[in-house]
């Protein structure tokens, strides 16, 4: 179980990212052998990129299971993009697997979308909550700091 963070925060960062959704529907949920096994395949896909420094991924954060919908985040589109055109199968081998299922078999359908988020324009305040998306990969400055700052 996450720690709940029990100040209230504000995450900031201070150069660019990209937060990359994608998310998978079923076109039917009765054919369980269709999509199960792409599902299963989601972990190992997300443990390759968080190993491969070079990649430019920066983190993950699962925000629906059923659905699978996930938020990753990386330094830039152009690493982003080099990533899903350059696979190579030895460092990939769970990416590649979960391609060729999805190419083969359209009972599984996935949608992404790319969100360019540009120096000084992010900003996310918490409140009791579990270090939870952004916070994962940025740093976080307890509220009251900022605010002595400001004044």
């Amino acid at each position: 179980m996450t720690k709940t963070i029990l100040q209230r925060l504000r995450v900031t960062k201070d150069d660019n990212f990209v937060v990359f959704l994608i998310g998978m529907h079923f076109k039917n949920l009765w054919k369980l052998h269709t999509w199960v096994p792409s599902v299963f395949i989601l972990p190992k896909i997300l443990n390759e990129l968080t190993y491969i420094r070079e990649s430019g991924f920066l983190g993950y954060q699962m925000i629906s299971y059923f659905p699978p919908v996930i938020a990753k985040y990386w330094k830039s589109v152009k690493l982003l993009e080099f990533h899903t055109k350059n696979r190579d199968e030895n460092k990939y081998p769970a990416w590649n697997r979960f391609t060729q299922k999805i190419n083969r078999d359209i009972q599984v359908e996935i949608w992404h979308e790319i969100f360019q988020v540009n120096e000084g324009q992010f900003t996310r305040v918490y409140n009791g909550l579990p270090v939870y998306g952004t916070t994962r990969m940025i740093q976080i400055i307890p509220f009251m700091a900022i605010r002595e700052k400001a004044i």
